[in-house]
């Protein structure tokens, strides 16, 4: 267990993690984008990808914009794997609100 001894050590912690929320944005926005074009398209997505993709940022959902990710993927998929996105929605409740 890391102890934290200063406001300095909690404001780096916080600041690293806002830049790996940064990097994770950067990595699945263009792929998530490209799914939900797909999806909106009624292209078949593999079930497995989209389960990949929401494990991918459903721990980084703290940022804001990785939420709004989520939330993205989460309207393109429903219609094809209403379960799937339901079970997520859940999770996602579970684990952020």
């Amino acid at each position: 267990m890391v102890k934290l001894k200063t406001n300095r050590d909690i404001e780096k912690l916080l600041s690293e993690r806002a830049n790996f929320a940064k990097m994770v944005l950067a990595t699945y926005k263009p792929e998530i984008a490209a799914v939900c074009l797909r999806l909106k398209r009624l292209e078949q997505i593999g079930e497995k990808e989209l389960e990949s993709l929401f494990d991918a940022i459903i721990d980084y959902c703290f940022d804001f914009e990785i939420a709004g990710l989520f939330d993205e993927l989460c309207e393109a998929a429903e219609q094809q794997y209403p379960e799937l996105v339901q079970d997520y929605r859940r999770y996602y409740s579970e684990q952020w609100e």
